[in-house]
């Protein structure tokens, strides 16, 4: 039900008050495990890639937002994943062939382009799973909600962009290394980064 409304919501948000572009959606496999590693630079960036998937999209959240009592019961109803540093729940949900949305950064970013240092999380789930990998950025979102700001800004326009699929060979693994993990993980930011270009 919180599922359905948040998605009726997203129509009149995102259609109203803003116009949304989407750029190369195609990228994203409409079946199967799939990890979308977006840039993070505003509120609204989980809520643009919400509203335009096509699948049902479950977003990886830090347990402590989740516990915060007037958020959490939207973000449980609309299948986010805790987390606390653990991946047993997020790579649970990709086993499942579902599509997991991911903020590697794991906050947002001050400016537009100075992207912050990344968690490896990212590249565990990719490597552990072989779960193709689809950056993403949604530019205009921090000037429509920048951070630091209590209210949105509307009638901006937004264009969310995909890049092309990186694909990692799976790791068979208990503990992968740290300098594979990092290498993974820069070659995520990267692509990432091209597409705020």
């Amino acid at each position: 039900m919180i599922y359905l409304l948040a998605k009726l919501a997203g129509v009149f948000i995102f259609n109203f008050l803003y116009r949304v572009k989407v750029k190369d959606m195609d990228n994203v496999p409409l079946k199967g495990r799939v990890i979308l590693a977006a840039g993070h630079v505003s509120f609204l960036d989980p809520m643009v890639i919400f509203h335009i998937s096509p699948r049902r999209v479950r977003s990886v959240v830090a347990k402590r937002v989740m516990n915060i009592w007037w958020l959490g019961w939207v973000l449980k109803g609309t299948g986010c994943v805790p987390t606390n540093g653990s991946s047993k729940s997020t790579l649970a949900v990709l086993d499942n062939e579902e599509e997991v949305l991911i903020f590697p950064e794991g906050r947002c970013e001050i400016k537009p382009g100075n992207m912050l240092p990344a968690h490896t999380g990212v590249a565990v789930f990719a490597l552990k799973t072989g779960a193709p990998v689809v950056p993403v950025y949604v530019k205009g979102t921090f000037e429509a909600w920048p951070i630091g700001n209590i209210f949105p800004r509307f009638f901006k326009r937004l264009e969310a962009r995909f890049g092309p699929a990186i694909l990692f060979e799976k790791v068979n693994m208990e503990v992968i290394p740290r300098d594979t993990l990092s290498q993974a993980t820069d070659k995520i930011m990267e692509e990432i980064k091209k597409l705020n270009a």
